[in-house]
């Protein structure tokens, strides 16, 4: 199968396999981080089965994630008839959020806000989650509250 990518004039632009390799990567990335629970693997495999129906992905994947819950519950609880058990791994540090101040062009208010792509940036996310993930504020407290008050 060939990945087409029409353009505006009727133009069409054919992807390299390694550029096909990394739009299917980042897709996976992106349905996995909709799916709770879900793994790029478990998206990989979902796609690439050819015994499912259109749509049927959905329900592959969401079988994976809720098989690998039950092994988990299985292991928490044949973990709690045997002896305590050290956790080996160190938990990964908590990624606090950047803020930045923003000034709002209405009043001059200024205030702090989470800078999203800022921190995105920094946790290792995909580049098509921060491509997507634009958060810029639009409107502050304090003319919200006078525009609710005005109406």
């Amino acid at each position: 199968m060939e990945v087409v990518i029409e353009a505006n004039a009727g133009d069409s632009a054919f992807l390299s396999a390694s550029e096909k390799r990394e739009m299917i990567d980042t897709l996976a990335e992106m349905i996995a981080s909709t799916i709770e629970g879900a793994s790029v693997t478990d998206v990989h495999e979902a796609l690439a089965s050819h015994n499912i129906t259109p749509g049927g992905w959905r329900e592959l994947v969401q079988r994976k994630v809720e098989a690998r819950r039950q092994r988990k519950g299985s292991d928490v609880v044949s973990a709690t008839d045997s002896a305590p058990v050290t956790q080996d791994t160190p938990l990964p540090p908590t990624q606090t959020p950047t803020t930045r101040t923003w000034e709002c062009p209405n009043c001059g208010t200024q205030q702090e806000v989470v800078d999203a792509r800022r921190s995105l940036r920094h946790s290792g996310t995909s580049l098509a989650v921060r491509i997507f993930s634009d958060t810029s504020p639009v409107g502050c407290s304090v003319c919200e509250g006078v525009i609710s008050h005005v109406r």
